[in-house]
């Protein structure tokens, strides 16, 4: 049998990647605590911003019938301020204590991850969900405004109950969005300053996508309250003056 040839090995050391500094060490950097004050920084500018809008709220409200924001101005500005509150000053701050949760050590296996980690890892799908649907009740009430769709009008065959379920669909699920994290840094937090650990953790991860498919339901039950208030507002309310 011949031989097989053996390659020569080379003396050429590897090549060793160039240590990055100043802006763009940080813009790279896979460090989680340099990615967590990243965070940080962005939260800070963001909640300056609100904190401007909120500011011209206020001075709109400081008098009655101000004129300092035109109405159509001041709505804006209230949308903006509470999606800049939410968006990008809560979950900015939920996103860096996360960070600094999944520290590489042997406590970040599968079922000895922080508890926040799987709260903010379930709370993504809830997120997903929520904004597909308000994504979907703004285009359809944009198309009533401007293209004449009648999604949204009762008198043009429309219902106006469609837009009730479409916004409660988003509104359910997004409070357990914001409140979800925050039962992740009480499970994280308690058990550290009470230096016992966590009961019952596997149950609580196993209840993590139960009470998430709960909460995408939830709207029924204040769809069906809603009716019941306006029945029972029909049959016990006064009857007119004459």
């Amino acid at each position: 049998m011949s031989e097989i040839p053996v390659a020569s090995e080379t003396t050429k050391p590897l090549a060793e990647f160039e240590e990055y500094r100043g802006l763009l060490s940080w813009v790279s950097s896979v460090d989680h605590k340099q990615i967590g004050i990243m965070y940080l920084i962005v939260t800070l500018f963001f909640f300056i911003v609100g904190g401007v809008e909120a500011l011209l709220m206020r001075i709109q409200l400081a008098r009655p019938n101000g004129a300092f924001l035109s109405p159509e101005a001041y709505n804006q500005i209230f949308t903006m301020h509470g999606t800049t509150m939410i968006f990008l000053v809560v979950m900015p701050i939920v996103d860096w204590i996360c960070e600094l949760s999944c520290t590489p050590n042997d406590r970040c296996t599968r079922y000895g991850v922080s508890p926040i980690v799987w709260k903010v890892f379930v709370n993504s799908f809830l997120i997903i969900l929520a904004l597909s649907i308000l994504n979907t009740s703004l285009v359809m009430i944009l198309a009533d405004r401007f293209l004449n769709a009648r999604f949204f009008t009762p008198s043009s065959g429309g219902s106006a109950v469609l837009w009730q379920h479409l916004f409660w669909g988003f509104g359910h699920p997004e409070v357990y969005i914001m409140v979800l994290p925050a039962f992740g840094i009480m499970s994280e937090v308690i058990p550290v300053f009470s230096r016992k650990p966590i009961f019952g953790y596997t149950g609580l991860l196993l209840h993590q996508p139960w009470q998430s498919g709960c909460s995408a339901l939830g709207w029924r039950r204040i769809t069906c309250l809603l009716l019941a208030w306006v029945t029972l507002s029909m049959i016990y309310s006064p009857p007119p003056v004459c």
